[in-house]
């Protein structure tokens, strides 16, 4: 998965609640953990800010082309109640 797809998936699950900022840096931890690296994780979004409409359309263009019509939909739904 590249960085901005990554980017994209973080700030999804913050969006629906699946996931907050510990968690995300807690997995990131344990997929480091044999590593010598610090890795920070990255977000579309900035956390705990209100999204533009135009980063939910490019949100929504993403999961499009990757065909994950679900997150599609709830993005459109969230959209509309900004």
């Amino acid at each position: 998965m590249t960085d901005y797809q990554q980017s994209i998936e973080n700030s999804f699950q913050m969006l629906t609640g699946q996931a907050t900022i510990e968690a995300i840096c807690m997995a990131l931890t344990f997929q480091l953990e044999d590593k010598d690296e610090i890795i920070m994780p990255i977000f579309f979004l900035e956390p705990d800010a209100t999204p533009e409409p135009s980063q939910i359309d490019s949100m929504i263009d993403h999961f499009e082309f990757y065909e994950e019509y679900e997150k599609c939909a709830w993005l459109l739904d969230y959209k509309k109640k900004l």
